[in-house]
């Protein structure tokens, strides 16, 4: 329709007062045509002319907005996005219906949709603080940094309590450098809510980026005091803690004062970990580990009681798993495929336990509990949608932030021969069997409902409910849940899944070298130098497996990896599964297409290393790797050669290396203050004791050991 004939057409329903009608040809005109003034003009007049204004305060029943509400934070965005739509025909001018449509734009990546609705909202508020605040959110998404600042300081002129607008601009000035002005804000902040941890926190990072460690220090602790669970203010004490250590300016007091009486047995547990992250390597390692799992042990609501047990001595218990395998990876390293041929197994119970690798974490066993026996089964289910419909955009708990849509991610909407089916379990006879299950039990603690959770899935999903082992895709676990996890399970066996190591790093630190992310590139290599010879490692039950085994002699490893996992061969050992149906790999590996659908494919295996790091890179790196490199088999021994190169690399981890060179000419100018980064200088300084390591050992201690494969003799 031309825009005469829609103007004639609104100027119609005007007369015969049909404004809502009018507004949406006016609305759909715009979306058209945005900048057109005309239609702006006669929009406006028709709010002002025709008391507009009270018409937007019409809404839908509440109990349609809380629907509405629900969906949103359940992540059911399509849904909630159809919902909203519906209703806006019939209550276009609905002020609370709108506010919610934008929050699920966001949530959606519609930034754009969701910036036209919060202009048409100021238009009508124009001192609205939560539009404001809401529009300069969009705009940060959207990557409008001077845009966002803009709204949120208007947010904060209309509401000058609105301590979540200083946070943000603290933030935004943290992001592009200018940490003088995020201070600033963030103590303004303190000013107006001081009982905001994450205040407190990010101040604390800002601060420390400027050097004054000792203040930094004591803002997570304040942190840490206001929430006792806030996850990233314990990481961030920690981690700064620990690079004092390293640089002989650790201060004991900094953990004496959160240990007064008054701590909690569970702030109790949270000091011990942290301790332990910043233990001297070897026997100190030990005694810390020891110490923080008697700890775990003690910890008060580690079990629950059934207040509704009635159990016979004629009610006979399910057989629950006797041995317990712990998949780790190692950079990106394969662990996904090694599941995919576990599951299907008659003998390996497999739930997609990649969405688990967080269960043990501090508050997931609280969260489950919280609302007695009888909720646990539901609580477990409102946590983990994903694992009863993979499409769901729930988020899920990970080292790291949350990740949305993980069910997406790992390949599983798009499982089976045609790779268009989505897993889904049958949440009602899950429900239904867990609730059987725990009825049998006097108590239960947070492993035993695991092992619940893991039959029910089997039964649910017609595998079986025998299955003697536990095949536990734990990933890349915290601290804290790999410890928590290690008391309930003493007896794990661990199994570190290995790839060539400068190869698996590279691969790994793809995604934050793209996106020009130092931090998580530092953290990434840091954490596969020290992962090699951990402490969890150093027992006779701890095994590697190489990637390129299974790739180059799967026969041979299949048989290995059935042995440590205590069951017979099995055809279904050949085949990439999940669920039963077949899964068509990783689609974000670069192999994809090429043969990332076949489990024995070996482009990743041959893939050459240049990407990411240089010549000089690599020397460095191999170096470091040298000792793992030649007890799994990537190159052979030669130990003067090593002794060598490990002099040359002592004065080049002074140096910037080339990857970092690379993202600072990316960045321009920020790139000034990158060398001086609180994220460089701990790179550099664990570097550096990995390098005193071998300096000292000419090895690393307690290095884990490759399985054993016995491979045919060649002729």
């Amino acid at each position: 329709m031309q825009i005469d004939k829609a103007m004639s057409l609104a100027k119609k329903k005007i007369k015969s007062n049909l404004l809502n009608e009018a507004e949406t040809i006016y609305r759909n005109i715009l979306k058209k045509f945005p900048k057109n003034k005309r239609i702006k003009f006669a929009l406006k007049q028709l709010q002002q002319n025709h008391n507009f204004s009270q018409n937007l305060s019409l809404d839908p029943p509440v109990e349609k907005l809380t629907e509405l509400v629900e969906l949103l934070t359940q992540s059911r965005l399509d849904e909630a996005l159809l919902n909203a739509e519906k209703l806006l025909v019939f209550y276009p001018n609905s002020f609370s219906l709108k506010t919610i449509l934008s929050s699920i734009y966001v949530q959606m990546e519609s930034y754009d949709s969701a910036i036209e609705i919060f202009n048409q909202l100021l238009e009508v508020k124009p001192n609205n603080a939560d539009a404001y605040y809401n529009l300069a959110g969009a705009l940060k998404f959207k990557g409008d940094t001077v845009s966002a600042i803009k709204n949120f300081k208007s947010t904060i002129q209309y509401n000058p309590e609105y301590f979540l607008a200083y946070h943000e601009l603290g933030d935004l000035y943290k992001s592009i450098g200018e940490f003088e002005k995020a201070v600033d804000w963030y103590e303004r902040g303190i000013s107006v809510s001081p009982k905001y941890a994450p205040l407190h926190n990010n101040l604390g990072n800002v601060v420390a980026e400027l050097d004054d460690t000792d203040r930094a220090l004591k803002l997570f602790k304040q942190a840490i005091i206001i929430n006792p669970e806030y996850k990233d203010a314990w990481t961030n004490f920690g981690s700064l803690l620990s690079m004092l250590k390293s640089e002989g300016q650790f201060d004991s007091k900094h953990l004496i004062s959160l240990q007064d009486g008054s701590v909690s047995s569970d702030t109790s547990v949270k000091l011990s970990v942290l301790n332990l992250s910043f233990s001297e390597p070897g026997e100190a390692t030990k005694v810390a580990l020891a110490d923080t799992l008697n700890l775990f042990s003690e910890t008060e609501h580690r079990v629950i009681k059934n207040p509704n047990s009635n159990r016979t001595s004629a009610d006979i218990r399910p057989t629950l798993p006797s041995k317990v395998v712990a998949l780790i990876h190692f950079g990106r390293s394969g662990t996904g495929l090694l599941h995919s041929l576990a599951d299907g197994h008659p003998e390996i119970s497999t739930m997609p336990s990649i969405y688990f690798s967080e269960y043990f974490n501090g508050s997931m066993w609280c969260n489950i509990v919280s609302g007695g026996w009888d909720e646990m089964a539901n609580r477990f289910i409102a946590n983990y949608d994903v694992l009863f419909d993979a499409s769901s955009k729930q988020p899920i708990e990970t080292s790291a932030e949350p990740i949305i849509g993980m069910g997406r991610k790992e390949g599983l909407t798009r499982v089976g021969d045609n790779g268009d089916q989505v897993l889904c379990v049958d949440k009602i006879r899950f429900k239904k069997e867990v609730n059987r299950l725990l009825n049998l039990y006097e108590s239960m603690d947070q492993f035993t409902f695991f092992q619940i959770l893991q039959r029910s899935y089997n039964v649910v999903t017609n595998q079986g409910d025998d299955k003697p082992t536990l095949f536990y895709h734990i990933h890349n676990p915290s601290l804290y849940s790999k410890v928590n996890f290690l008391s309930h399970v003493p007896n794990v066996v661990w199994l570190l899944m290995v790839r060539e190591p400068i190869q698996s790093c590279e691969s790994w630190i793809k995604g934050g070298f793209e996106k020009n992310d130092l931090s998580e590139c530092y953290e990434r290599i840091l954490s596969m130098l020290y992962e090699i010879n951990s402490t969890f490692y150093n027992n006779p039950s701890a095994i590697g497996i190489r990637l390129e085994d299974i790739k180059f002699n799967p026969d041979e490893t299949i048989l290995a990896f059935c042995k440590l996992m205590g069951v017979q061969p099995h055809e279904s050992l050949y085949k990439m599964t999940s669920q039963g149906e077949k899964w068509w790999g990783d689609s974000a590996s670069r192999d994809y297409k090429t043969d990332g659908m076949d489990p024995f494919g070996k482009t990743s295996i041959f893939r050459k290393v240049g990407s990411i790091f240089s010549e000089q890179d690599q020397f460095i790196l191999r170096t470091l790797f040298y000792p793992f490199r030649v007890r799994f088999g990537y190159q052979e021994e030669n130990q003067k050669q090593f002794l060598l190169d490990l002099k040359d690399i002592r004065p080049m981890l002074d140096e910037v290396f080339d990857f970092e060179r690379v993202i600072h000419k990316r960045l321009g100018e920020v790139s000034k203050n990158l060398e001086k980064s609180l994220a460089r200088r701990k790179f550099k300084i664990k570097l550096i004791d990995r390098w005193l390591v071998l300096n000292q050992h000419q090895t690393y201690p307690n290095m884990i050991r490759p399985m054993t494969i016995n491979l045919p003799r060649k002729n």
